[in-house]
């Protein structure tokens, strides 16, 4: 398991991480000479398990994964780059939303995956404004709402969500799932 947050940690981490950032990170509670145990025994096992040269020490001081060396599909790269790329675009840009795949590392509680975690939710957060708003711009009110409908789910009180979603929804001609919309958010609320 530790291996796995190590090859995240890694990934994250696209230049690179000294030895002692990822020994404090992943064992903060360790000694030194235990915790460079630990990290080597965890790099030992990932280098046996991935091909040759993807786990690379650069001058014994940082680890940092080989990309050029592994074709590397990272959904959370992709996320990053889409949701970047495709500022005005809705399309691109609810692909971005869809790359998406929930909480980051959930089996992991570490510092670090935690403030990974964090910001990737706002990331997406803001990915799903922006791709809503610009459905809503371009009168494709069905997109816009499964755009804002993708926020909800993370936060049932986003405010902009649950007003994109009752503007979606009276734009549809739905009078009633607007009103439903706003009285779930204010149940939440209160």
């Amino acid at each position: 398991r530790k291996a796995r947050e190590v090859l995240y940690f890694l990934l994250s981490h696209p230049g690179g991480s000294t030895v002692d950032a990822v020994r404090t990170a992943l064992w903060p509670e360790r000694d030194d000479a235990s915790s460079r145990q630990l990290l080597h025994t965890a790099v030992r096992f990932l280098r046996s398990a991935l091909p040759a040269d993807v786990v690379t020490l650069l001058e014994r001081r940082s680890y940092q994964i080989e990309r050029a060396s592994v074709q590397l599909h990272y959904d959370v790269d992709q996320f990053l780059t889409r949701s970047e790329q495709s500022v005005r675009d809705p399309a691109l840009l609810a692909e971005a939303v869809d790359l998406y795949r929930g909480m980051f590392l959930p089996w992991c509680d570490s510092e670090w995956s935690q403030r990974v975690r964090s910001e990737l939710e706002q990331r997406f957060v803001q990915t799903t404004h922006r791709a809503g708003q610009s459905f809503e711009h371009r009168k494709q009110h069905h997109d816009a709402l499964r755009m804002y409908e993708r926020a909800l789910a993370l936060d049932p009180t986003d405010e902009v969500a649950t007003a994109g979603v009752m503007r979606c929804h009276l734009a549809l001609g739905n009078r009633a799932a607007a009103i439903s919309s706003y009285k779930r958010v204010t149940q939440h609320l209160s």
